[in-house]
């Protein structure tokens, strides 16, 4: 922040410093790096340290990844030739445990010292549809045995022939959709298509009363209805009749009810089923109408006082 940026410049002198006692550093009494040199005297400055490569940590055996930083201590430990080596300690954040890493310039690489473990992942190149890279000792025989290297040469030769038909189609697909504008034609062409078709299932849906879209229409869907042969069996006969023939109010058989029952017992294939019927049309006629039951209302007038 702001008030970060004027605490590193070092903007305020106080009125008893002059120019004659040094910097302000000195009149003071600390260093320009402040928090980061507290341990210089050991040889030890806090830098800003940022993982290589993914480890798993010695304390709590969890994955840290590439590219974490971390306030590391940093200091020399050794030369490669004219070349420091240098060590950095760092403090995992998921746990109280430290590693150290510290570089190596014969190998142009990063080593873990002590606290960590690095990740490897091994995989197979010709799985993963990469080139596999030679060996160290391919490399050796390739630059050393020049019949080894003319039969190497031979081989790559006849691996070029095979792949070089595939190549051909990669380069002429890739060569068909070089346009830009046509390629993006296309899509949005399809994209709006597509809008159309939804916008269109969003209308269907609400005509029919729903309020989201329909799924599109499949003929596998309609054949498989079309398949559906609906039966009315005894007990779905006998709920119809029942709720054909009770009335609203819950009274009993009026002229055209009787004329329905009538025709509803010929649902009846046979005498068992007639009877249920029947005697469903007899219960229904035995109830009472609320309506018919209750008593009139009368109307009592009390005279008016004088």
């Amino acid at each position: 922040g702001i008030m970060a940026e004027r605490k590193a410049t070092n903007k305020y002198y106080p009125p008893e410093w002059d120019p004659s006692k040094g910097s302000i550093n000195k009149f003071v009494g600390q260093h320009p790096l402040r928090e980061r040199a507290k341990k210089l005297s050991e040889g030890i400055l806090v830098v800003r340290f940022e993982l290589p490569y993914s480890i798993w940590c010695g304390g709590c055996h969890q994955h840290i990844g590439k590219g974490v930083r971390y306030n590391a201590e940093k200091k020399c430990v050794g030369n490669y030739f004219s070349t420091k080596i240098w060590n950095f300690r760092c403090k995992c954040h998921l746990c109280s445990h430290f590693f150290e890493i510290e570089t190596d310039p014969k190998n142009h690489d990063y080593v873990i010292k002590i606290g960590a473990e690095k990740r490897t992942e091994k995989f197979d190149a010709e799985e993963a549809g990469l080139m596999p890279f030679n060996s160290e000792e391919t490399s050796e025989k390739l630059a050393q045995d020049p019949f080894f290297r003319l039969e190497h040469a031979s081989k790559d030769k006849e691996k070029a022939k095979v792949s070089v038909p595939r190549m051909e189609e990669l380069i002429e697909f890739q060569e068909g959709r070089m346009d830009d504008y046509n390629n993006n034609s296309i899509l949005r062409s399809a994209f709006r298509k597509k809008k159309r078709e939804g916008e269109d299932l969003i209308r269907e849906g609400k005509r029919i009363g729903f309020n989201f879209p329909l799924a599109p229409k499949d003929e596998n869907d309609s054949k498989e209805a079309e398949k559906v042969v609906y039966s009315k069996s005894e007990k779905e006969t006998v709920v119809r009749v029942k709720s054909l023939d009770s009335s609203v109010f819950g009274g009993g058989l009026d002229g055209k009810q009787k004329k329905k029952s009538d025709s509803l017992l010929n649902l009846g294939k046979n005498k068992e089923q007639k009877a249920v019927i029947l005697s469903l049309l007899k219960n229904s006629s035995k109830s009472m109408s609320p309506l018919k039951a209750a008593k009139p209302l009368t109307i009592v007038k009390t005279p008016s006082k004088a």
